[in-house]
């Protein structure tokens, strides 16, 4: 989601980025830390769950602006990125 912006030229206050996720067609990325307090986590779960081009990473205790500095979390997403971008 924080990519969103980036993508689509938009803010996150100009839509709901789970309805954005929809009209993208590549392989999405969400990783959403289960105890996040900010953002629903079942919010990205439904979405991994409706959409086939969507996956989820869960990770836990890292809350919702720790992952965005994790080392694994970076890993995973620049991993996945590559995977898009051979």
């Amino acid at each position: 989601l924080v990519l969103l912006p980036v993508v689509l030229g938009l803010g996150l206050a100009q839509g709901n980025p789970h309805r954005l996720m929809k009209d993208l067609s590549g392989p999405l990325l969400i990783v959403h830390d289960v105890q996040d307090r900010t953002a629903s986590y079942q919010d990205s779960a439904h979405q991994a769950q409706a959409l086939d081009h969507v996956a989820l990473w869960s990770t836990e205790g890292l809350g919702h602006k720790r992952v965005l500095q994790d080392k694994d979390v970076i890993g995973r997403c620049v991993a996945h990125l590559r995977a898009q971008h051979p």
